[in-house]
């Protein structure tokens, strides 16, 4: 008995060992990527903070790349030059920091540039961010649009926030096509199990190594998988798998009644911008950035590919809506200019710019096609 004991002892204590020493590796190597300032590409849903206006934010400083005010931004020190608003597209979401558009213009230009990009914001956030960045007094505040969902963003905000809800009816602003599920802003509807694995997740993925093996390892796994094994065909997702472009395309929705009145909506925010920044004599640049749908419809119909009806119908709505909102910027004296055509240009060249699976954020090299995109209206 007392020989039992001692092998299990023995054995607990070879355990702990292991366990502590794959910990102490595990913390050696986060630290080493945070000096490189590798990793930590997203947060998705690791702490958050409730904001009753923006809908959530970061906590300052989570990370070395983020900013006293919760930004991706390594210093929050005015002046800036350019300061850019803006979802997961401004933000970066899947590379690094350097690798995010305004760090790549800022390279491109020499002009100073501060991030106000956060995922999940739209125009409603926007507009409200647009305060505190002409507090920054810019030469130039850049709303970057994304077209995929921006306009379904701006329609929903009303319902799912008290703030624009009551902002909406003073306005006169309908939401009507946008549903009525009016939720307070940190209403968790998920049973405690479901939360608890759900942060302990969102916890894995906001490390560097977790984020890192999410992002080169688990993400492409899971598209391949998608792609060749679990691989759809209809009015939502497409599989495209040939010489150029091996990817699933998430249909954007955006020949909806809900897009048309996101639009209205979006072009009210932008007004709202428009004016605060003419009284502090500022430019405003639009950069519309095109869904991954719209960047190769051409080459998938010029392929062969029988495209859903949906599909055709929203690229075009997608596109008329692009040159709207352009048009609308340009005549109050602002500057509206889209990155489809610098997109579509790396399509001809058979270059790959989006991910495997059904991700509209783009690689290195798409992002780097954003900055080129402002950068052509803004050089120093």
């Amino acid at each position: 008995m007392t020989g039992k004991l001692i092998h299990m002892k023995k054995q607990l204590a070879n355990m702990v060992l292991v366990l502590v020493s794959l910990v102490c590796g595990l913390l050696f190597v986060e630290l080493g990527l945070g000096l490189l300032e590798k990793g930590a590409l997203y947060k998705s849903g690791i702490s958050r903070i409730s904001d009753p206006v923006l809908k959530y934010r970061l906590p300052p400083h989570l990370f070395p790349e983020i900013d006293s005010k919760g930004f991706r931004n390594k210093s929050g020190n005015d002046p800036f030059d350019v300061v850019i608003l803006g979802d997961s597209h401004a933000y970066g979401y899947g590379v690094e920091a350097q690798h995010n558009f305004p760090e790549q213009f800022s390279k491109l230009t020499g002009l100073s540039s501060y991030n106000y990009g956060m995922g999940g914001y739209g125009p409603a956030q926007y507009a409200f961010l647009a305060g505190p960045a002409l507090e920054k007094t810019p030469k130039t505040l850049v709303v970057s649009i994304f077209m995929g969902n921006d306009l379904l963003d701006a329609c929903e905000i009303a319902n799912e926030q008290a703030y624009w809800k009551k902002y909406f009816d003073e306005k006169g602003l309908s939401s009507e096509r946008c549903g009525n599920r009016l939720l307070p802003f940190d209403q968790d509807l998920k049973p405690g199990g479901q939360w608890l694995a759900s942060r302990m997740k969102a916890f894995i993925k906001g490390t560097r190594v977790g984020s890192l093996l999410n992002h080169h390892i688990w993400l492409p796994l899971r598209g391949w998988w998608q792609l060749n094994v679990q691989a759809r065909n209809d009015e939502t997702v497409l599989p495209v798998d040939d010489k150029v472009v091996t990817s699933l395309f998430r249909v954007w929705p955006n020949h909806t009644p809900k897009a048309k009145e996101g639009m209205n909506i979006t072009q009210h925010m932008l007004q709202r911008i428009l004016a605060a920044s003419r009284q502090m004599n500022t430019r405003v640049v639009l950069l519309v950035i095109p869904s991954k749908q719209n960047v190769y419809f051409e080459y998938l119909h010029a392929a062969g590919y029988r495209l859903p009806q949906f599909f055709a119908e929203s690229v075009e709505a997608e596109r008329a809506y692009s040159t709207r909102l352009i048009s609308f910027v340009t005549k109050q004296g602002g500057t509206g200019i889209s990155a489809f055509e610098r997109l579509t240009s790396l399509v001809d060249q058979g270059l790959e710019i989006y991910p495997v699976d059904d991700d509209s954020h783009p690689k290195s090299i798409g992002y780097l096609q954003y900055a080129k995109t402002l950068a052509s209206v803004l050089r120093n």
